[in-house]
């Protein structure tokens, strides 16, 4: 856990993780658009809970003018039918939809998000030492659970906005102009907080993932430290840390998904614990676990080149800053 090559300044830090989000965001975006296109197939349903409905149906058409309804049919059944009708409807170009505030969102969510995490493993480290030393207790085991949820919480706040638009743009094909607008009607409806409506949900899906998914990585590279300076380890490590991580997050990666689609204020506000309960009525475990093989297709290699670019830039720093000096 204690790796050299995590002791390095917080500017090539900076750089690793900035890199790996970068790598990350072009290669898994594809993923990341049909993925938000099978689990908005019936959003409609899930916006208006008021007890009425008893069917789905596609986006309606937003307020907004000349916003271009979704080019998603009713009933797609699976990732196949669902890449063929973007493909069909949009182009190449449609799998890339939110690519640029993909990459906007990386900046500041990777550098709070890992430089945070990184700190205080760091200062958590060593209070576990004094408290070895003092109770003979091994305490090591939590400085990942520690250091992960705070670090997520801050970057979860940091880029719920971020993460608003690129929903929006991947769900609805929309111009840059058309997206300014439907932001403004967003502010005029709910206020500036508008931009963090999907905040609660979005903080208990991704501290959950980030506590999983370090304690998970950081107990494979202790139980094998001879391979932790391999990339391929930390490639597969970090796709296996991924992979449980966002399975047992799933159900809140729904709710997160519908509620930061949301723009009008007459909408009706459901705690989490009440929109679970709607989608589990209206689809079952189905719809409470919408979109899970393709999270998993997205997730799992994204977590592996993310952790692997990001710890093969931390080696090559500490290596640049050894032979300079």
């Amino acid at each position: 856990m204690n790796d050299p090559a995590f002791n390095i300044g917080p500017l090539y830090q900076m750089a690793s993780a900035f890199t790996g989000a970068v790598v990350t965001a072009v290669i898994i975006t594809p993923m990341d658009v049909i993925k938000t296109r099978m689990q908005m197939q019936h959003r409609k349903c899930y916006i208006y809970c008021n007890g009425l409905m008893d069917h789905f149906y596609v986006v309606q058409k937003s307020k907004t003018p000349k916003i271009k309804e979704s080019t998603m049919s009713v009933n797609l059944k699976g990732i196949t039918e669902t890449f063929l009708n973007i493909r069909k409807a949009e182009g190449v170009k449609g799998f890339w939809s939110g690519l640029g505030p993909t990459l906007l969102l990386a900046l500041p969510t990777t550098i709070v998000y890992f430089l945070t995490y990184e700190e205080l493993k760091k200062e958590l480290l060593k209070l576990t030492h004094h408290i070895n030393d003092r109770y003979m207790i091994d305490a090591s085991f939590f400085v990942p659970l520690a250091s992960s949820m705070p670090a997520r919480f801050l970057a979860a706040t940091a880029s719920t906005p971020f993460e608003m638009v690129r929903i929006k743009m991947q769900s609805e094909q929309m111009s840059y102009r058309q997206l300014g607008e439907t932001l403004k009607e967003i502010i005029d409806t709910r206020g500036i907080v508008g931009l963090w409506h999907g905040l609660p949900p979005l903080i208990m899906r991704d501290v959950p993932f980030s506590a999983i998914y370090w304690t998970t990585y950081e107990t494979i590279k202790s139980q094998f430290p001879e391979y932790r300076s391999k990339f391929l380890f930390s490639f597969i490590s970090g796709g296996i840390s991924g992979m449980l991580a966002a399975t047992l997050t799933t159900p809140f990666d729904v709710v997160t998904t519908h509620v930061q689609l949301e723009i009008e204020k007459t909408i009706e506000s459901l705690s989490i614990a009440r929109r679970l309960n709607e989608l589990y009525r209206n689809r079952g475990l189905k719809g409470i676990f919408s979109g899970l093989s393709i999270r998993l297709y997205k997730v799992v290699p994204a977590c592996a080149i993310m952790i692997s670019v990001f710890e093969c830039g931390n080696r090559y720093f500490y290596n640049y800053d050894r032979r300079k000096n």
